[in-house]
């Protein structure tokens, strides 16, 4: 074999490499794109999880009238 297919199996090689690199990188960013957007749903979740739960503790001390102005505020 002769220098010159050594270096072009080896710059072939390479080519291939940056090639899988590039592939992985992009499904690296769908992945972090991906958990951002549960983030944001994780995070709506637990506010709900938390309104509900005010509103529990207002409506089970029996003041109806600052659950619904809670209900109202959280309506805006």
């Amino acid at each position: 074999m002769m220098l010159e297919d050594v270096i072009g199996s080896l710059s072939q090689k390479v080519v291939e490499r940056d090639a899988e690199i590039a592939l992985l990188r992009s499904r690296l960013a769908q992945r972090e794109k991906e958990l951002l957007e549960a983030r944001e749903i994780i995070r709506d979740l637990l506010e709900m999880v938390d309104d509900a739960a005010t509103y529990m503790t207002f409506s089970s001390n029996n003041n109806q009238a600052r659950a619904r102005a809670f209900l109202k505020k959280a309506g805006d």
